[in-house]
């Protein structure tokens, strides 16, 4: 049994096609399954919109509160640096109306270092604004 030319050339054909046959369906089937996920991803991800627009509206909420606590809080700041130099003019104004009085000598130690706490209290208070 003798084949021509022609026979083997239709066999050969033949079988490229059945190869090709089979590759494109185990492609088909491949891609059938990675049509099925995205799907699956994309009802997951419609599911949890909902969920997420809640959580995004909290942090939204949570983020303006922050925001107005923050501007509170530089008000009161703002109002106890003026308080304590206020306080400090006037305890430094009593210091000085106590030197003037000519106090006995122990009096003036006291009243220099009550000076002094003044002066230091002034120089941390420049350098935490």
């Amino acid at each position: 049994m003798t084949f021509s030319l022609v026979e083997v050339l239709l066999l050969l054909t033949t079988i490229a096609v059945l190869v090709l046959v089979v590759i494109l369906s185990k492609t088909g089937q491949k891609l059938g399954k990675a049509t099925e996920q995205i799907e699956e991803t994309a009802r997951r991800a419609n599911a949890l919109e909902p969920q997420i627009r809640i959580v995004l509206k909290k942090l939204e909420d949570e983020l303006d509160h922050l925001q107005s606590v923050t501007a509170r809080t530089e008000r009161v700041v703002a109002n106890v640096a003026e308080v304590s130099d206020e306080s400090r003019r006037v305890a430094l104004d009593l210091v000085h109306d106590l030197e003037d009085l000519q106090l006995p000598q122990r009096y003036r130690a006291a009243v220099a270092g009550a000076k002094a706490g003044m002066e230091v209290l002034r120089a941390a208070n420049g350098r935490s604004r």
